[in-house]
């Protein structure tokens, strides 16, 4: 079965029965699997009929992101872990059968397609192709390494090049394997330039033609611990950014209280214990919560910030969170002189265990 294209499977992905003539109804088959382009399931995950709503209907629509997202599984530890053992990208193979009015009947149509948990903007369309960086320039902590998410595919990247402070090419790396390899786990590359490289740019190729170019930015000087966030991005790919700047940590708990009764009789005369509780505390629970500051950022990663609130995958320093700040004001270097922005994080578990 031939690659058809990406589906951005946070977007709606629909699928449009047509034929030479009016139609009458259609039934597509869904299968969504990891691994090998060649490891199709042999039953489908989803079978759905519909019935034309007229009977001079041209066509049936069906909607099938909904269906496929349930099968990511996503890895904050994408960049050290084997690719085998998280989910960033899945075959999707259609088998769409139509019925019309009159005869021949349509043949079967089966389409190939890799699915990512990323999405397109309004303004680009349905089903945006391709891939691209979220900002031309990266800040990196100084000693840290270099991480970066490459969609290696025969629509995306093949290589990339990393270059010194001076701008001489210091190594190529070729994705030429994973570009052609039928599994999808290879089909997100999450590439790591060491420290010690002292690398200050990567280019992104497709064939010999370069597609984004991205400059390295080290930051030296922390007063403040620096918080690593990790979130997925509208690629559908693990990014890591930091928060240079102050970083406040807090605590936010509630609970439901009762009257007890706890008197008893003691040589013939009620009494109660005043050391006990009278008001009782009981359903204790907590939330906490972390409000970074990224420290002076180019206009340019307004980007960042952006698919960070709309990411539904986010960790600080590789725990889950989830983003508190829902409204975020762009700033410019007009409007604004320095850029800084807040964002708050509120942890994705109660401070008591309560997982049963």
């Amino acid at each position: 079965m031939a690659y058809v294209g990406k589906i951005n499977a946070r977007s709606p992905f629909y699928i449009t029965a047509t034929g030479s003539a009016f139609i009458t109804s259609a039934e597509l088959k869904v299968y969504i699997w990891e691994g090998t382009s060649a490891g199709k399931p042999a039953s489908p995950d989803y079978t759905i009929t519909k019935q034309a709503l007229t009977g001079t209907s041209t066509n049936i629509i069906f909607q099938i992101s909904d269906l496929i997202r349930d099968e990511f599984n996503h890895d904050n530890d994408a960049y050290t872990a084997s690719a085998a053992t998280f989910t960033d990208a899945l075959w999707v193979e259609i088998e769409l059968d139509v019925v019309q009015t009159t005869d021949p009947q349509p043949s079967q149509v089966n389409n190939l397609y890799l699915a990512v948990d990323g999405y397109g903007y309004h303004s680009e369309g349905v089903n945006p192709q391709g891939t691209d960086v979220i900002v031309s320039t990266m800040n990196v902590l100084s000693g840290e390494d270099i991480l970066h998410p490459v969609y290696a595919n025969s629509d995306g990247i093949d290589e990339v090049k990393y270059y010194d402070s001076a701008g001489s090419l210091q190594t190529t790396v070729d994705l030429s394997t994973p570009v052609a390899s039928a599994y999808s786990y290879d089909k997100m590359q999450y590439l790591t330039r060491t420290a010690a490289s002292n690398t200050y740019s990567f280019e992104l190729l497709d064939g010999a033609a370069v597609q984004e170019t991205v400059t390295i930015n080290y930051e030296v000087d922390c007063k403040y611990p620096t918080k690593a966030i990790k979130f997925l991005d509208r690629n559908g790919m693990l990014q890591k950014v930091y928060m240079f700047k102050k970083n406040m940590e807090s605590i936010n708990s509630a609970a439901d209280n009762y009257n007890a009764i706890g008197g008893y009789i003691s040589s013939n005369e009620y009494v109660y214990d005043i050391t006990k509780h009278q008001n009782k505390t009981y359903n204790i629970t907590s939330e906490e919560s972390i409000t970074c500051n990224s420290g002076y950022v180019l206009e340019a990663q307004n980007e960042v910030f952006k698919q960070m609130l709309l990411s539904e995958q986010v960790w600080v320093d590789d725990k889950p969170v989830s983003v508190g700040t829902r409204s975020l004001q762009y700033k410019t270097r007009v409007n604004d002189k320095l850029i800084n922005y807040t964002i708050e994080f509120k942890y994705a578990y109660d401070t008591v265990n309560n997982i049963y």
